[in-house]
């Protein structure tokens, strides 16, 4: 659906999503390729007077630092993409299956702070001293669920 795997730097498709921020949120489409993540606002909708129409493009392999799988509300749809310049993208989807989809097509070097792997490389670099206790609380808030995009968590 959002990428074609003949055809690696193509899009075949745009999934529906919400961009989530603190106190909004932005309807929108979700387009995914091998190198890029590109977010389209859905401007001039009926009933989305307070979108932009201004779009996103985020480079997967140079930016994209980790992953964390998040709620949208009650449903457990949503994502949220943490970026090596240290700000995060949460993204909400329809479905569970539509987050899953995403996070699959992923680069797959990029660490799901919310998978167990990840969390025992924590607790052993943190046990090590590689990572400062900050950092440790930190990661082990984010695999909890809580995000600074997702002020009810």
């Amino acid at each position: 659906l959002l990428q074609n795997s003949s055809l690696n730097t193509n899009a075949s498709g745009a999934l529906k999503c919400q961009w989530m921020q603190p106190l909004q949120t932005q309807p929108g489409c979700l387009v995914l390729t091998q190198d890029r993540l590109y977010f389209q606002p859905s401007a001039g909708v009926l009933g989305v007077e307070y979108a932009t129409s201004q779009s996103y493009t985020w480079l997967l392999h140079s930016q994209l630092l980790a992953t964390a799988r998040r709620y949208k509300g009650l449903e457990d749809a949503a994502l949220e993409l943490y970026w090596k310049d240290g700000t995060s993208t949460l993204f909400g989807f329809e479905r569970k299956h539509d987050r899953e989809q995403v996070l699959r097509l992923l680069p797959t070097h990029v660490p799901c702070h919310t998978d167990r792997e990840f969390l025992l490389e924590a607790y052993h670099a943190w046990q090590a001293k590689a990572i400062t206790n900050l950092d440790y609380l930190l990661l082990l808030n984010s695999a909890a669920g809580r995000s600074f995009q997702d002020l009810s968590r």
